[in-house]
């Protein structure tokens, strides 16, 4: 193997880990109703999350039951081309397709089933720890916000419904202790709540996304099981 063959091998290596940590955080920060570009996450960050979906791709309980059965039929695909393809030439005829050809359509279909495969896998991965987050009783966040603080940005619910009072319903899940903290920019706290219901835990259920501007949040305290708030 050439130098130059190396250098490409690491980069698409690279490239498809970066992938996978990208489409993990999409499909977790987009099931709380949050735009991925809006939060920007750094090439650092966005890599070490590739990792726990590339586990999971290799998991019994992810995707490993699809995946490997894939890849062993894409393998016997292109052996047969191969194969295929060098007997027609020790015959002497010209094969309808050449090796370049049987070679290219290989690499082709392992790239597009490295790239469904490892989608669908940060995809489930994200709901399941987004959905842990969500229903996830313990741990809620309490927000102590500035005395001049103004009624918080409104994002869309996850039914899509404008709701008034927005800046009430803050405050008073923000005293019953149910919202919950997920991330924060430079410009805003991201914080959920969920509405009650009785759905099953993998079935959507109405909730509120708030954004908070992060210049009037004196602190955010994130609160064990049984405490109390400040």
């Amino acid at each position: 193997m050439t130098d130059k063959q190396l250098a490409i091998g690491i980069t698409a290596l690279t490239a498809f880990i970066y992938y996978v940590g990208w489409a993990y955080l999409y499909n977790y920060y987009g099931f709380f109703g949050i735009d991925i570009f809006e939060i920007g996450p750094s090439v650092q960050n966005t890599l070490v999350f590739s990792f726990p979906a590339l586990l999971n791709l290799l998991s019994p309980s992810g995707e490993l039951c699809v995946f490997a059965p894939a890849l062993v039929v894409l393998a016997i695909f292109g052996g047969a081309l191969s194969y295929s393809t060098t007997w027609s030439l020790v015959r002497g005829h010209i094969p309808s397709w050449p090796a370049d050809n049987a070679v290219l359509i290989t690499v082709l279909a392992f790239i597009a089933l490295m790239l469904i495969e490892g989608f669908v896998s940060a995809k489930g991965l994200a709901k399941q720890r987004a959905v842990e987050k969500w229903m996830n009783d313990s741990n809620p966040a309490f927000v102590d916000l500035t005395a001049s603080a103004p009624q918080p940005v409104q994002a869309a619910s996850a039914s899509s419904a404008s709701r008034p009072g927005f800046a009430g319903r803050l405050e008073s899940l923000n005293n019953d202790l149910q919202l919950r903290f997920i991330t924060s920019t430079s410009q805003f706290y991201y914080l959920f709540a969920r509405d009650d219901c009785d759905q099953k835990i993998s079935e959507a259920c109405p909730g509120f996304l708030f954004r908070v501007r992060a210049a009037d949040v004196k602190t955010i305290t994130i609160l064990h099981s049984g405490a109390k708030r400040p």
